[in-house]
């Protein structure tokens, strides 16, 4: 079960790390060492100027279509559990 998070979790902390690094330092410094926080904020604030802004507007409609698609599963699946507990129906 270690093995299997480690395998899973690393690529996440690898990018997570690589946002401290700028292009030329990325490929040629050891892969799980941050380099500066300066770093992640010129990429931030880089980022955040690209095309307008754009990334930011991507990512809300990420967060917004994950949110609704996510309450409204957990919705039909709480109403049909209900009504598998609840009703007897004729198959069963």
């Amino acid at each position: 079960m270690i093995l299997l998070a480690v395998y899973f979790l690393l690529p996440l902390v690898w990018l997570l790390v690589s946002t401290t690094k700028t292009t030329a330092v990325l490929f040629n410094s050891p892969m799980l060492l941050p380099s500066s926080l300066a770093t992640f904020v010129a990429n931030l604030k880089e980022l955040s100027l690209t095309n307008g802004g754009l990334y930011w507007r991507w990512y809300l409609n990420s967060v917004i279509y994950s949110t609704v698609t996510a309450t409204l599963s957990t919705l039909i699946s709480a109403l049909a559990g209900y009504a598998l507990a609840k009703y007897q129906f004729k198959l069963h």
